[in-house]
């Protein structure tokens, strides 16, 4: 009996077809990472303990910036221009709208913290408290 040995010509179109496959598998594995189902979650969403009562510029604003933002916006890096490291920085942003929309992750501006999840829900209610009362530098 004779065994038929594959040939390397007949094998070869299968080659190509798994291997554009696993190209067209990758690809779309590759773009629906990078494709947003709208914003991240917070990462806190437990208001109970959130006091808002009393929110100023250089003690409650000052430390939810400096923990969300100063990596990327204080004034020795300024990623795209923005600084929110200084009253006048934050307050040209409260001013446009710019800090509130980003945010709160609302699809005007580009959501901040970028590429990471909202800053918690209780943060959020104290920088809108913040701008609601007028944005003082107190």
């Amino acid at each position: 009996m004779r065994m038929i040995e594959p040939s390397p010509t007949r094998s070869w179109p299968l080659v190509r077809i798994a291997t554009a496959l696993l190209v067209v598998w990758a690809l779309v594995a590759g773009l629906s990472a990078c494709v947003s189902d709208g914003p991240v979650p917070a990462s806190d969403t437990s208001l109970a303990s959130c006091d808002t009562s009393v929110v100023r510029f250089s003690f409650e604003i000052t430390d939810v910036l400096r923990r969300n933002c100063y990596e990327c916006h204080a004034s020795n890096i300024a990623t795209a221009g923005v600084i929110l490291d200084t009253y006048t920085g934050v307050r040209t942003r409260v001013q446009t709208g710019q800090l509130i929309s980003a945010v709160r992750q609302d699809g005007t501006v580009r959501p901040m913290p970028f590429l990471r999840a909202r800053i918690p829900l209780c943060d959020l209610n104290k920088i809108e408290k913040w701008v609601r009362e007028g944005a003082l530098n107190n």
